[in-house]
């Protein structure tokens, strides 16, 4: 009895929210490697712009440049260690305002590969909203919201309606793999069981991490699972607090600006503290404030874990806090790891990869559930239908 109130259960459930899955499944599958298809259409907007083989100008002569060449206001600098590389210099995101400067001329590139960038905005929004607007995507929002919760209860369910009612190899065996089919049902059931074992953990992990974007309680729960432990900020990096700058960032060769040190003396620090950066993204300092805060990527995309971040003290040219991801607290660190995981980013390629491939799956897994659904509630009705119309 209680089996039949679970399958029920889960049919239902599964049949109300195929539209919002099966729009978050497909857009997700188009969405997989946006972070390097992006990356890769606005460098070849401007390769041919660049000449790797010049030296690279000074960061505080780079960012004088790209503050004179736009007219909005910079809110962060990022230079990449590839010489191909041009500067990156980002506004306000919800304004869409960004360029790329040339590291070795200061020149405005412009702002990339608008229809590319386009797209995935597009995607995006069809992700999330089905691409309306007005009063129309707090509507749209709350229906893709809603089936994203209720795609984690069909897991949930799905995980005890999977197990076969007797336990034998045989039987388990048959659901994990593909098996010769005699018909188009059992070939959908078979598939819809396969699919579904071999993407439980890379969807469950999308679709909890995907929760966490609409509403508070994924946050609650985490942090219930994981209380922040009393810990003080970069605990294990004490012995980096005032230090002075490493020995190729010589204070020595610098001169004192009113506004303290140049922003080059500490970008050579981190560099020097940290041979295998891959990026170096610099907050603008703002006012007199002598605090200059600095983010520095060991990796590609999203990935925190292997970001560090340094604030350093320009007039007194100190470095004052090193804070690594393993500074935070568990409940931190699961959280920061949420949208990189969402994305597959926090994994890599690798982790994109697994990402598209478990939204393959799950559009299999709505298309097999609709069709099996179908033969369960519709095929009867419409023999019976077709029997009643015979007899008349």
């Amino acid at each position: 009895m209680f089996r039949k109130i679970i399958f029920w259960s889960h049919l239902c459930l599964g049949l109300a929210a195929a539209i919002g899955i099966l729009a978050m499944s497909i857009t997700g599958v188009l969405l997989a490697y946006e972070h390097q298809m992006e990356h890769w259409a606005d460098k070849k907007t401007y390769a041919d712009q660049i000449d790797a083989s010049g030296t690279p100008l000074a960061v505080d002569e780079l960012l004088e440049a790209a503050r004179s060449s736009v007219e909005w206001n910079p809110l962060g600098l990022t230079i990449y260690k590839d010489p191909a590389e041009a500067a990156f210099l980002g506004g306000n995101p919800r304004e869409g305002l960004q360029t790329y400067i040339n590291p070795y001329t200061g020149e405005d590139l412009g702002p990339g590969n608008r229809a590319v960038q386009t797209f995935f905005g597009e995607t995006t929004r069809w992700h999330r909203w089905f691409d309306v607007d007005g009063d129309a995507r707090v509507f749209a929002g709350a229906v893709i919201d809603i089936s994203n919760v209720v795609f984690l209860l069909l897991i949930a369910t799905g995980i005890y309606i999977w197990l076969p009612p007797m336990m034998r190899w045989s039987l388990v065996k048959a659901r994990l793999w593909f098996t010769p089919a005699r018909n188009s049902k059992a070939r959908d059931f078979n598939w819809h069981h396969v699919f579904s074992v071999w993407a439980l953990i890379p969807l469950f992990v999308i679709v909890f991490s995907g929760a966490r974007i609409s509403y508070q309680w994924p946050d609650d729960l985490v942090r219930f699972l994981f209380p922040q432990e009393a810990q003080a900020v970069a605990e294990t990096e004490q012995s980096e607090a005032q230090a002075p700058l490493a020995e190729v960032a010589n204070l020595a060769d610098a001169q004192l600006l009113p506004d303290g040190y140049p922003l080059a003396v500490f970008v050579a620090d981190a560099q020097q503290r940290y041979p295998n950066w891959k990026s170096i993204e610099l907050g603008m300092p703002r006012g007199d404030s002598s605090q200059l805060s600095m983010t520095v990527a060991m990796g590609e995309g999203r990935q925190p874990q292997k970001e560090v971040g340094l604030q350093y003290n320009r007039q007194a040219g100190t470095l004052e806090q090193v804070t690594t991801f393993g500074d935070r607290s568990t409940a931190d660190r699961v959280l920061g790891l949420m949208l990189p995981l969402h994305t597959g980013e926090a994994l890599g390629l690798a982790g994109q990869t697994l990402a598209l491939l478990a939204s393959v799956a799950s559009i299999l897994l709505v298309y097999t559930g609709v069709a099996l659904s179908y033969r369960r509630l519709i095929q009867p009705l419409l023999a019976k239908r077709a029997a009643s119309a015979s007899r008349a």
